[in-house]
């Protein structure tokens, strides 16, 4: 619901702008902004008069991201792009994107998709969920919902099988890594920071486009041969980010968390 308000919130505000401000451009940075203020706006309110919780109690709290985090971030898709290389049978070219669009899409994919999604999954949702049921049931719950919301706002149901599975797999692993991180640090930012290093690098494919098609907007492309699916993914995505490498990459850092929350509770036995 709060996504629904505020992109039709942020759609009509900026629309009015339009008028004014003649340029794709800067109407689209101005819609990503404030889509976040009115997704911020939305949640404070629900948190100060529905919820009566801080911060902290919804994940959107210290503590900040965990330099650890920040390094497996940058790690997992330089390996995935390598893979990709040294492995997989492709061409590589020079796309046709500008640094500026090339800075809208950023922006875009930051704000829009990884802060916003996150914020609601990982720090609305999962919080609530956890309230009410035990912590490993929470994440998966979360995950779930996370996998119905992409599949029916991004490809629906009206596809071939496989690439249903595929997507749907794709985006519940993605789901139980973020949310388990969330958890082992007890805010959402580590998990921002991770879904949005990989969006820029690997799903959103506006500095490298990894992918079955020629590049529509990329600064490079590796241009895959078509394969097996689960490997070199569908035209239809454009991107590898459903791909098993993807998959194995969230895989890892969702055994990472877990293995981090089982260390810190036998911790705190031990302590007891």
């Amino acid at each position: 619901m709060i996504l629904l308000f505020s992109s039709a919130f942020s759609y009509r505000i900026v629309s009015l702008l339009f008028g004014i401000i003649d340029s794709g451009f800067l109407y689209s940075v101005a819609y990503y902004f404030v889509n976040l203020i009115s997704v911020f706006i939305c949640i404070f309110l629900w948190k100060r008069f529905v919820l009566c919780c801080t911060w902290k109690d919804i994940f959107l709290g210290n503590p900040l991201p965990n330099r650890k985090w920040i390094l497996i971030a940058i790690i997992i898709p330089i390996i995935i792009i390598c893979f990709y290389f040294l492995f997989v049978p492709g061409s590589f070219k020079i796309g046709s994107i500008d640094s500026g669009a090339v800075f809208q899409r950023t922006v875009g994919t930051v704000i829009d998709v990884c802060f916003v999604y996150s914020v609601i999954f990982g720090g609305m949702i999962l919080s609530r969920l956890i309230s009410v049921l035990k912590w490993q049931t929470a994440v998966i719950s979360s995950a779930l919902i996370y996998t119905g919301y992409i599949v029916f706002h991004n490809v629906g149901f009206n596809i071939e099988g496989r690439l249903l599975f595929l997507v749907m797999l794709g985006s519940f692993i993605e789901g139980v890594s973020m949310a388990l991180v969330t958890v082992s640090t007890g805010s959402i930012w580590s998990s921002l920071v991770i879904l949005g290093i990989y969006n820029i690098v690997i799903a959103d494919g506006a500095v490298i486009n990894i992918s079955l098609e020629e590049p529509y907007e990329s600064m490079f492309a590796y241009i895959l041969e078509p394969g097996n699916v689960f490997i070199v993914g569908t035209e239809m995505l454009n991107t590898v980010e459903v791909a098993l490498p993807s998959m194995i990459g969230f895989a890892v850092i969702a055994f990472i968390a877990l293995y981090l929350i089982r260390k810190e509770r036998r911790a705190l036995k031990s302590d007891v």
